[in-house]
C-alpha cells in the first residue's frame, strides 16, 4: 500500500507539472509535437523529484507500522502467557525494563510479582486499558520497596492513582523498545497466527459489497468530468474500470 500510494503522488505531481506546461505551450503557439516532448521531460523530472522524495517518506512510515504491529504481537503474546510463565518471561528480559538485577520471583494469589533490591514488580497485560482497580494487588503489598507495574497502558482513573501513590508504570511502548534494545523479544509469539492471516481479512474487506457504491460514485464522477476535459481518455478509462469494478464487487462481493 505504501508503494502504490508513492506511486500514486508521482503520478500526480507528473499530471500537475505536464498539463499546465503542455496547456502553456500550446498558448504561447508552440508546435505540439515540441510542447508535447517539452511538458513529458518537466513531468517525468518532477515525478521522478516526487518519488524521490516520498519514498524516504514512506519507507520510515513502513518502518514504524512493522514496529506497531511487532509490538502488538508482543502484547498479544504477554497478555496469553500464563502468569507462571509471564514471572519465566521477566525473570530473564526484565533487567533492561527495571536496570537491577532481578532477585526472586513469586506468585501471589494468581498474580505474577518479581523482585529487585529496591523495587517489586507487578506484570498484568491485558488488550484493554487497565482500571483503577486493577491496581489493587500491587498496592495492597506489605512491602517497603518501589512499585513497578508492567502493563498495556492505564485509563484516566488508573493514570492518576498509581501517579498519586509513586507507582512506576511501564506501558507497552517503552517495554517493546527496551527489549528490542537489548535483543530479548520472544523469538516466538504467542497467538501469531492472528497476525499471518490479517492480509487475508484485508483483502475480504476490500470485495465486500460495501464498496460497490464509492466505486461507482468515483467512476461516474470521472465518466462526467470526461465530457468536460480537453483530456478526456484518462478519465475515460479509469472511470470504466472503476464502474467495472463497482459491478465486480456487487455481484461477486461478500
Amino acid at each position: 500500500m505504501k508503494k502504490l500510494a508513492c506511486f500514486s503522488d508521482a503520478a500526480f505531481a507528473f499530471t500537475a507539472a505536464f498539463l499546465p506546461s503542455l496547456c502553456y505551450l500550446r498558448y504561447r503557439q508552440i508546435p505540439l509535437l515540441w510542447a508535447s516532448l517539452v511538458s513529458l521531460l518537466l513531468g517525468v523530472g518532477v515525478s521522478m523529484l516526487t518519488w524521490s522524495y516520498l519514498k524516504k517518506k514512506y519507507a520510515t512510515a513502513t518502518l514504524k507500522a512493522s514496529e506497531k504491529r511487532e509490538m502488538e504481537q508482543l502484547l498479544l503474546h504477554l497478555t496469553l502467557l500464563s502468569p507462571k510463565e509471564k514471572i519465566n518471561f521477566f525473570m530473564e528480559s526484565a533487567h533492561p525494563l527495571v536496570g537491577e538485577e532481578i532477585q526472586g520471583k513469586k506468585l501471589s494469589a494468581g498474580k505474577p510479582f518479581f523482585y529487585t533490591n529496591s523495587q517489586v514488580v507487578y506484570c498484568l497485560f491485558t488488550l484493554a486499558p487497565l482500571t483503577a482497580d486493577a491496581l489493587t494487588p500491587l498496592l495492597s503489598l506489605d512491602d517497603s520497596r518501589v512499585p513497578v507495574l508492567l502493563c498495556n497502558e492505564l485509563d484516566k482513573t488508573a493514570a492518576r492513582l498509581s501517579s498519586a501513590l509513586s507507582v512506576k508504570v511501564l506501558t507497552m511502548p517503552e517495554i517493546y523498545l527496551k527489549l528490542k534494545e537489548s535483543e530479548r523479544l520472544p523469538k516466538k509469539y504467542k497467538g501469531e497466527e492472528a497476525f499471518t492471516k490479517k492480509k487475508k481479512r484485508l483483502f475480504a474487506l476490500w470485495v465486500q459489497k460495501s464498496n460497490a457504491k464509492p466505486f461507482l460514485t468515483g467512476g461516474a464522477l470521472l465518466l462526467l468530468s470526461s465530457l468536460f476535459s480537453p483530456f478526456p481518455y484518462y478519465y475515460l478509462v479509469i472511470g470504466c474500470a472503476m464502474v467495472a469494478a463497482s459491478a465486480a464487487v456487487r455481484i461477486f462481493g461478500k
